[in-house]
């Protein structure tokens, strides 16, 4: 049996018996994945010189041909897929020395293979660069990039599993790279994430290490098959057809799921206006709950922290920052608002060679305040005093 990220995945997300179905075919409702799957298919074609409306065409007449093959699409995700993928090119013009596509594939030992193997996969995009350094170092870079089209797709892509894959299988078939990029390309977003493993003793340890992660996560599969029911369940491509996902859940496939979410959800914005109105004055309280506008913490930058910074990065670029530049930052940040503490920890790493620079840097420009939040929190002890004004408030749970 040959391992794939998705089939890895699949046993991360859910359970080893959604790998069970994904190898005997069973059919799973793939429409929401639609417009994805023809964005994929353009840009291959767009990278490879190949027609976009024959490509269109061929997934609206025939579909989408090879592994996860699957019949003709939907005319509105063909277009929208297309649309996403011209969309995307104009932003990020495709490289010309670039490979699409690129399939990777190695036995047990991490060998390659092109018979059975037991790890394989296509990677998006395979491209390669070099530069040269002041002391004449060249750095070659092999760049491993996954389109990815939900608009959920972030940094956080960067440190998958199949990210890590990608770049395993990089670093065991070019050994000349002295570096490997890793590159998401979200193209909802328009954006591009990406993250570089220097290839020096640390960055082999890391891929290494990772590589024996992989070896041990494809052996557990091989070891069970078993179906390990939970609310994992409810995202799997193959509840409806899996019998103890089926009695976990109480029957019903992922559509009936979705019906069953908009309509708790509706009903719940419904009732939180009632419950907000009810709870302006204080927070009710009911069945060991409270609701309403909870006390909490909040950090929250001091006046004039941005301005300060950005006079100070001014500075560090040889810029003089006159009482006149001082005002109009000051102005600046009085119009557009005081930087969240995330923006400013951003700054102090900018500003501040190391961490504990860093900390004491943002830590005497943020405060802590109260601030309420709408929510429901839970009454410990029945009866117990609510925490005073600078005590540290119970468990806050967002149930509105």
């Amino acid at each position: 049996m040959t391992h794939r990220p998705t089939t890895l995945q699949l046993f991360l997300n859910h359970c080893p018996a959604a790998v069970v179905h994904y190898e005997a075919g069973t059919p799973q409702d793939r429409r929401i994945f639609g417009t994805g799957t023809v964005a994929h298919e353009v840009l291959h074609a767009l990278g490879e010189g190949r027609s976009v409306n024959e490509t269109c065409e061929r997934l609206l007449t025939i579909g989408r041909t090879g592994i996860d093959a699957e019949g003709p699409l939907h005319p509105d995700q063909v277009f929208a897929g297309r649309d996403l993928a011209l969309a995307w090119v104009e932003a990020f013009p495709l490289s010309p020395s670039a490979f699409y596509e690129q399939r990777f594939a190695f036995d047990s030992a991490w060998q390659p293979t092109d018979a059975d193997p037991y790890f394989a996969t296509r990677i998006d995009v395979v491209d390669f660069y070099e530069d040269t350094d002041e002391d004449d170092f060249v750095q070659k870079t092999a760049v491993v990039e996954d389109y990815k089209s939900s608009w959920q797709a972030t940094d956080d892509e960067l440190d998958t599993l199949q990210r890590r894959a990608q770049a395993v299988c990089a670093w065991l078939t070019y050994p000349d790279a002295t570096a490997i990029l890793l590159r998401v390309s979200s193209l909802r977003r328009r954006q591009r994430f990406e993250r570089l493993i220097q290839l020096d003793e640390d960055g082999t340890a890391l891929l290494t290490q990772w590589r024996d992660d992989l070896s041990m996560t494809m052996r557990a599969l091989d070891t069970d098959r078993t179906a390990r029911p939970s609310p994992a369940c409810g995202g799997c491509p193959y509840a409806a057809a899996c019998e103890p996902a089926r009695a976990f859940r109480g029957g019903g496939d992922v559509l009936d799921v979705v019906r069953d979410w908009q309509g708790l959800q509706a009903a719940a914005d419904d009732l939180a206006a009632t419950v907000r109105e009810a709870a302006t004055d204080a927070p009710i309280l009911v069945d060991g709950f409270e609701v309403g506008a909870l006390s909490t913490e909040k950090r929250i930058a001091v006046a004039g922290a941005g301005a300060e910074a950005l006079a100070e990065w001014l500075r560090r670029g040889g810029v003089e920052v006159d009482e006149h530049l001082a005002g109009l930052l000051a102005s600046w940040e009085m119009a557009t608002g005081a930087p969240g503490v995330q923006l400013l920890e951003k700054m102090g790493r900018a500003l501040c060679p190391t961490k504990a620079e860093r900390e004491a840097w943002v830590a005497a420009r943020v405060r802590t305040v109260r601030a309420p939040r709408f929510g429901c929190r839970r009454i410990e002890v029945e009866g117990a005093p609510k925490p005073a004004l600078g005590e540290k408030p119970g468990r806050v749970e967002d149930l509105f």
